[in-house]
C-alpha cells in the first residue's frame, strides 16, 4: 500500500484482480476522505469508484468479481460516492449516466435470493433508497414480479427491526409499481398467470407472519388489486389450482386459508359461484381437506346466499366415502347452512351417525325445520324416527333444545300437536310431551291459557295406571298451580329427581305431605349424592325447605350445600338470610367448624346472629388470632371479628378483657395491624356509646389508667401495642359529649404521658431512623397537646435536618408527617405561612410528596383572619407570576386551594384576587402538566356553581380562554380533561348565562375548539376516537340549546309577556349557526369516526332545535356544493330521528 504514490499507482491497483476487496474498500475511502498515502491527487476520483463499482457489479462470471455484489462494505461504499455526486447539477447528470448500465434490479433479485445478512440488506435498501430518489430505476413487469417474490420470501426479514421492514416494503411497492405506471401497461393472461404463480405464494407466506403489523398491508393490498380486480379474475381459480396442486411450492394451510377470505371478502359480494368454485378446488386437494370446515365458515360470514347445489355437492362427495372417513363436523356444518339440505337428508344423516355426533347433528336438524316455520312437522314426524334409531333423542339435554322452540307456535298448532302425540307410544310420547310442557313455561300467559283444558282435560297426560310423569307434571305445577288435580296422598315415593321437584312445588302450593319427615330425610340423602343439585336448591326451593323441613334435616342439608360448593358464599343471596332455620343453621355449622366460619361469616349479615352465636364465634376467632395460621387466614380472621362487633355483646372476652385485644395488636402483621386497629376503635366506642353502664365505665377508668401507668413507667420499648391503643383512646374521648368530666382528666393525664413516650421513642429513633417506626411515632404525635408544641418543634427540626438531602422515596410518609406536624403548631403569621408554602412546593416538586390535606387545614385555620389570608394570596399569586417552569405545577395546586377560602364578605377584594387567579394560571399553562390541568378545571367547575358571586363578566371571558388554552395545549388531548373543560363550559351556560347575551361569540369559539379536537384532523388526533368524549361534547350542545329557566337574571325571569327561555334562544339563534356550519365543513374536510359522530348527533340535532327557517336558509348560503348536499341529508336525518314528535 505504501508504493501507492501515484494517481496511475492508485488507479492500476483499484482495477487489479489480484487485490482483496477490502484492500480496495480502503483505499476508495481513503480517496475520498484524502487521507491516502502521500496525499496523491487523482482528478474526478468519485466518477472513477463510481464506473469502478458499477462495472464490479456488473460483473455476472464467476470471477473475482462475483462476490462483490455480496459485501455490505461495497454498498456503503456505493452510497458515500453516491451521495458526494450530488453537490452539483453537473456531477448528478454524469453519475445517473454512468449508473444507468448497472442492472440494478437483476443484482436486488440476485441478494435477495440468496439469504443476505442482516447488514447487507440494510445497506442495499439504503441505496436503493438513495438511487430511487435521484434517478430513474429501470425495472420490467417480469422483474417487478420477482423482485416483489424475492423480498417477501427473504428469511433475513425475520430478524430485522419492525421499523426497516416497513421502510423497505413501502420502496419494493415504489419499485414494483414503476411498469404499472405507463399509458400501455396491460396485464395478459400470462401476466395474470405469473403473477399468481411467482408472487402469491410468498405475498401469502409474508401477510400471515406480519399480518400484525401495518406495513403487511401493502403487500395484502397488491396481492387483492392484482388478484381480484380486472377482467383477468375469471381466471383466477383455473390459474391457482396449478400453484395450490404443485408440489414443488407446497403452500401452507394457514396461506391458503388467507388466500380463501380475501376472495370472499372482495368478490362473493360480485360473483359467489367463484368463491364457491375455489372452495371445491380446494378441498379436492388431499393435503388441505382438513381445511373444509374453516373455509366453509369463512363463506358463510360473507353473508351472501350459496346456491344449494354447492351444499349438495359437498354433502353428497362426503357421502361417497366410507363411513368411518366421512367428515361429520364437515357434515353438521352443512346442514346447519343449508335448509332444504338438512330437511331433505335428514333419516340418512341420523342413521348413519356416529353415537358421538348424532345429538349435535339432531339439533341442527332441528334449527332446519325451526327456521323453515315447519317445527310441528318435525315434532310430530322426524323426531319419533329419531327415537327408534337412537334413544339419545329422548334424552333431556335434546328435549331442552327442542323445548326452548316451542314459543314459536301458536296456541293452536300446539292443540293439534298434544292431540296427534297422545296416540303414539309411550317411549316416544313422554319425551315429545315433556318438551312441550317446558316449553310452555316460555310461552305467553295467553297461550298457557288455552292450552290448559286441553293438558288438564279428561285425559291425564302426567299419570298413568303404571307410572307417574313425574317431570310433565311439574311442568304443569308450574304452569297451572292449584288447578292441577294431583291426589298428593296416593303418590308413590320414588327416586327420580323431578319426584322430589313436584313435591316440593306442591308444598309450594299449601299441599300437605303426609310423610314429611320420611321425605325431607330422603332429599337430604339426595343431595348428598348428586353435589350438582345445590346450586338449584339455593335459587329454588329456600323457602320452601325452610319452612317444612325440620332442623335435623335442614342441618344435614346446610352441611351438604357447604361441602360441595366451593363458591357457597357468592351464591348466597338475600332471600336465604330472610329464612327462619337455614341462617340459623348455617352459623350453627360455622361453629363447628372454623374453616367455614373464617370463610363465611362475613357473608352473613349481622342481624342473623343471635347474642350467644355471636359470643361463641368470637370467643373460637380470639383464640385463632394467636395460632400460626397463614396471612390471608389471618386477616379473614380479623375481619370476621371487625364484623361480629358491629353489634356488641359486652360478654366476649375480647370486649371485656382490655388485655385480650391489646394482645390482637401483638400478634398482627403490617397486613393485618389496620383491621386490628379498627376492632380495638369499634370495642372502644361501643364502650363509650354505653358509658351510662357502671360495668362500661369501670372498664373504660380501668383502660385508661393502665395505659397511663405504662407511660408514665417509661418501659417501653419501640411501638408497643398500646401506642396504638392510646392513639385511638385520645381521638375518640372528645367526640361524646356524655362523658364526665373526671374521665376526661384522666384522658387528658393519658395524652400527656403519651406524647412525652411518643417524642422520647423518636429522640431513639434518631440514630437508627427505622422509616416505618418514625412515620408511625409522627402520626401518633399529631395527638399531642399545645403545652408540648415547642418539643415538638424541636424533634420535627432535628429529623428534619436528619434526611433533608435524602431522596429516598420510602421517606415520604415522614416527610409528610413532619409537614403535618410543622403546619398544626406554628403560629398563623405571614412569614411563617410562606414558610410553610415554601415546603409544600418543595414536598410537591422536590419530592413528589402530596400535602394538600394538612396544608388544606392550615389554610382553613388561616382564612379566620381574612387579611392575613388575602395578604398570602396575593404574594402566592405574584410567586406564580414570576415562577420558573418545574414550579408552576406546585404553585398552580397551591392556589387552587386557597380559592375555597376567598370569602363573599370581602367581595371586591375576592373577585379582584380571583380574576387576577384566572389571569395568572392562563399565562403558565402551557408549564403545567395534565393532571394538574384536571385540577384547574375541577376547581373552575366547583367554583361556578358553588360561589358564583367571584365570577364578573370580564373573568368569565376569561374562563373561556383558560378552557380554550387548556384544550388546545397537551393537556387537551386526555379525554378526562376534555370532559372536564365541557363540564366547566356547561356550568357557566347553567348558572352565569344571563351574563353572556353579548358575549356568543366567544362561547360559540369555544365550541368550536372543542368540536374540532374530536375530529380525525392528521395534527391532533388525540381524542378522535373517544365516545366518551363525544358525549360530553353533545351534552354541551344540548345545555347551550335548551337554557334552564333557573339560571337566567331576576328582571328577564318576570317578563310577562315573554318567557326567560325563548329571549335566550332568540340571542341565541344569530350564532349557532355558525357552529352548525363548523361541524359540516369538518366533517367533509377532515371528517369524524362514525363512533364519535354517532355520540355527536343528538348535539347536533338540538341545534335545529333552536333555528328558524331563516338561519336555516342562511347555513345552506354558507356552503359549498358538496356542503348543501351533506347539510340536506343531515337536515332530512333530524326530521326523521331528532325531531320532537307529538303523538
Amino acid at each position: 500500500m505504501s508504493s501507492l504514490n501515484t494517481a496511475e499507482a492508485v488507479t492500476k491497483f483499484l482495477r487489479s484482480k489480484t487485490a482483496t476487496i477490502d484492500q480496495i474498500i480502503e483505499t476508495c475511502l481513503s480517496l475520498l476522505d484524502n487521507s491516502t498515502v502521500n496525499q496523491v491527487y487523482l482528478p474526478n476520483k468519485c466518477t472513477f469508484i463510481l464506473e469502478l463499482l458499477s462495472d464490479r457489479l456488473n460483473d455476472w462470471s464467476n470471477g473475482p468479481f462475483k462476490s462483490w455484489k455480496y459485501n455490505s462494505s461495497i454498498w456503503r461504499l456505493l452510497t458515500k460516492v453516491w451521495v458526494s455526486l450530488a453537490s452539483e447539477a453537473s456531477s448528478k447528470t454524469s453519475r445517473n449516466k454512468i449508473f444507468k448500465k448497472v442492472k440494478l434490479v437483476d443484482i436486488i433479485i440476485d441478494i435477495l435470493s440468496n439469504a443476505p445478512d442482516q447488514e447487507l440488506l440494510s445497506e442495499l435498501m439504503n441505496f436503493v433508497s438513495l438511487a430511487r430518489e435521484g434517478t430513474y430505476i429501470e425495472i420490467d413487469e417480469n422483474n417487478s414480479m420477482n423482485m416483489l417474490s424475492s423480498f417477501s420470501n427473504c428469511s433475513t426479514l425475520l430478524t430485522a427491526n419492525d421499523s426497516d421492514i416497513a421502510r423497505w416494503v413501502s420502496l419494493v411497492r415504489d419499485l414494483y409499481q414503476l411498469p404499472r405506471l405507463t399509458v400501455s401497461f396491460s396485464p395478459s393472461k400470462k401476466y395474470y398467470k405469473k403473477f399468481i404463480t411467482t408472487c402469491s405464494p410468498n405475498l401469502l407466506h409474508f401477510i400471515v407472519i406480519y399480518g400484525t403489523k401495518g406495513y403487511s398491508s401493502i403487500f395484502r393490498d397488491i396481492l387483492v388489486k392484482e388478484l381480484f380486480f380486472g377482467e383477468l379474475v375469471s381466471n383466477f381459480v383455473s390459474d391457482i389450482a396449478s400453484v395450490l396442486k404443485d408440489d414443488k411450492i407446497l403452500l401452507e394451510s394457514s396461506s391458503v386459508q388467507l388466500l380463501f377470505k380475501l376472495a370472499v371478502e372482495f368478490v362473493a359480494s360480485k360473483d359467489s359461484a367463484l368463491c364457491e368454485e375455489l372452495f371445491t378446488t380446494i378441498i379436492g386437494i388431499p393435503r388441505f381437506s382438513s381445511l373444509s370446515e374453516t373455509l366453509l365458515s369463512i363463506l358463510a360470514s360473507a353473508n351472501k346466499s350459496l346456491s344449494s347445489k354447492f351444499f349438495l355437492a359437498i354433502y353428497e362427495s362426503e357421502f361417497t366415502k366410507q363411513k368411518q372417513q366421512i367428515n361429520w363436523n364437515l357434515t353438521n356444518y352443512l346442514l346447519e347452512l343449508d335448509i332444504d339440505l338438512a330437511m331433505q337428508k335428514c333419516e340418512e344423516v341420523v342413521t348413519k351417525a356416529p353415537k358421538s355426533s348424532r345429538e349435535s347433528i339432531g339439533v341442527s336438524i332441528l334449527e332446519a325445520y325451526v327456521k323453515a316455520r315447519e317445527l310441528p312437522d318435525f315434532i310430530e314426524s322426524i323426531w319419533p324416527r329419531a327415537i327408534k334409531v337412537d334413544l339419545i333423542y329422548a334424552q333431556s339435554s335434546f328435549i331442552n333444545e327442542v323445548s326452548k322452540n316451542i314459543k314459536i307456535l301458536s296456541s293452536k298448532q300446539l292443540g293439534l300437536l298434544i292431540s296427534d302425540i297422545s296416540n303414539l307410544d309411550d317411549a316416544i310420547q313422554v319425551p315429545l310431551l315433556t318438551a312441550i310442557s317446558k316449553g310452555l313455561l316460555s310461552c305467553p300467559v295467553s297461550t298457557q291459557d288455552t292450552l290448559k283444558q286441553t293438558l288438564l282435560g279428561s285425559k291425564n297426560y302426567y299419570m298413568t295406571s303404571k307410572n307417574t310423569r313425574w317431570e310433565i307434571l311439574f311442568y304443569l305445577l308450574c304452569l297451572y298451580g292449584r288447578n292441577v288435580d294431583v291426589p298428593i296422598e296416593s303418590l308413590k315415593s320414588d327416586t327420580t329427581l323431578y319426584y322430589y321437584y313436584c313435591i316440593l312445588r306442591l308444598l309450594e302450593l299449601g299441599k300437605d305431605f303426609p310423610d314429611m319427615n320420611s321425605f325431607s330425610k330422603s332429599f337430604a340423602s339426595l343431595l348428598l349424592s348428586n353435589p350438582e343439585l345445590s346450586r338449584v336448591v339455593l335459587k329454588r326451593w329456600l323457602v320452601v325447605i325452610d319452612y317444612y323441613f325440620p332442623k335435623p334435616q335442614i342441618d344435614s342439608i346446610i352441611a351438604s350445600l357447604v361441602r360441595h360448593l366451593h363458591e357457597f358464599g357468592e351464591l348466597l343471596t338475600p332471600v336465604f338470610f330472610e329464612c327462619r332455620k337455614l341462617p340459623k343453621s348455617l352459623i350453627n355449622y360455622c361453629i363447628d367448624n372454623v374453616d367455614t366460619a373464617i370463610e363465611l361469616t362475613t357473608l352473613i349479615p349481622i342481624y342473623c346472629f343471635d347474642r350467644t352465636s355471636k359470643k361463641k364465634l368470637l370467643e373460637i376467632f380470639l383464640e385463632q388470632t394467636g395460632k400460626t395460621i397463614n396471612e390471608d387466614k389471618q386477616t379473614k380472621i380479623r375481619l370476621a371479628i371487625k364484623h361480629l362487633l358491629e353489634q356488641p355483646t359486652f360478654t366476649s372476652t375480647i370486649e371485656t378483657d382490655f388485655r385480650k385485644a391489646l394482645n390482637l395488636f401483638r400478634v398482627s402483621n403490617s397486613n393485618s395491624l389496620q383491621i386490628a386497629q379498627d376492632i380495638f376503635s369499634i370495642i372502644w366506642k361501643n364502650h363509650l356509646n354505653q358509658i351510662s353502664s357502671k360495668q362500661n365505665e369501670a372498664d373504660v377508668v380501668d383502660t385508661v389508667k393502665y395505659l397511663t401507668k405504662y407511660f408514665s413507667s417509661k418501659k417501653f420499648k419501640g411501638i408497643d401495642a398500646e401506642f396504638s391503643a392510646a392513639e385511638i383512646i385520645i381521638m375518640n374521648i372528645k367526640k361524646y359529649d356524655q362523658i364526665e368530666s373526671s374521665l376526661l382528666v384522666h384522658c387528658e393525664t393519658l395524652r400527656t404521658y403519651f406524647s412525652n413516650a411518643v417524642i422520647s421513642s423518636l429522640k431513639q429513633q434518631l440514630s437508627k431512623m427505622n422509616i416505618d417506626v418514625v412515620s408511625r411515632l409522627l402520626r401518633f404525635l399529631e395527638l399531642s397537646g399545645d403545652e408540648s408544641s415547642d418539643d415538638v418543634l424541636k424533634i420535627v427540626k432535628e429529623i428534619g435536618s436528619k434526611i433533608e438531602n435524602d431522596d429516598d422515596d420510602s421517606l415520604r410518609e415522614v416527610r409528610l408527617a413532619l409537614f403535618t406536624l410543622l403546619s398544626s403548631r406554628l403560629e398563623h403569621t405571614f412569614e411563617n405561612s410562606v414558610y410553610i408554602f415554601s415546603l409544600y412546593i418543595a414536598l410537591q416538586d422536590g419530592f413528589n410528596v402530596d400535602a394538600s390535606l394538612a396544608l388544606d387545614s392550615y389554610l382553613q385555620v388561616l382564612s379566620s383572619n381574612y387579611a392575613q389570608f388575602l395578604k398570602c394570596y396575593i404574594y402566592v399569586l405574584g410567586s406564580l407570576e414570576e415562577a420558573h417552569d418545574e414550579h408552576c405545577d406546585g404553585l398552580s395546586k397551591l392556589i387552587l386551594l386557597m380559592v375555597k377560602y376567598l370569602q363573599k364578605s370581602h367581595l371586591e377584594e375576592s373577585k379582584k384576587a380571583f380574576t387576577r387567579t384566572i389571569s395568572s394560571i392562563s399565562t403558565k399553562i402551557g408549564y403545567i402538566h395534565a393532571d394538574v390541568a384536571g385540577m384547574i378545571l375541577v376547581s373552575l367547575k366547583n367554583s361556578l356553581s358553588e360561589t358564583a358571586w367571584l365570577f364578573s363578566q370580564y373573568s368569565l371571558e376569561m374562563v373561556f380562554s383558560l378552557t380554550n388554552s387548556i384544550v388546545l395545549s397537551e393537556n387537551g388531548n386526555n379525554a378526562n380533561n376534555y370532559i372536564l373543560a365541557t363540564q366547566v363550559i356547561s356550568h357557566v351556560l347553567l348558572f352565569h348565562r344571563y351574563k353572556l347575551t353579548s358575549r356568543h361569540h366567544i362561547v360559540i369559539n369555544t365550541f368550536n375548539v372543542l368540536m374540532r379536537k374530536l375530529s380525525m384532523n392528521k395534527s391532533d388526533l388525540a381524542l378522535s376516537d373517544s365516545e366518551e368524549a363525544a358525549a360530553s361534547y353533545s351534552r354541551l350542545i344540548a345545555n347551550l340549546c335548551e337554557p334552564s329557566k333557573l339560571v337566567v337574571s331576576r328582571e328577564v325571569a318576570n317578563e310577562k309577556l315573554t318567557t326567560a327561555t325563548s329571549l335566550i334562544k332568540k340571542s341565541l339563534r344569530k350564532h349557532v349557526p355558525m357552529l352548525l356550519i363548523n361541524y359540516i365543513y369538518l366533517n367533509l374536510r377532515v371528517n369524524f369516526k362514525s363512533n364519535v359522530n354517532d355520540q355527536l348527533m343528538s348535539g347536533i340535532y338540538s341545534i335545529f332545535d333552536v333555528l328558524s327557517q331563516s338561519e336555516l336558509q342562511l347555513v345552506s348560503l354558507s356552503l359549498d356544493i358538496p356542503g348543501k348536499s351533506y347539510y340536506r341529508t343531515l337536515y332530512n336525518n333530524y326530521k326523521d330521528h331528532g325531531k320532537w314528535k307529538d303523538t
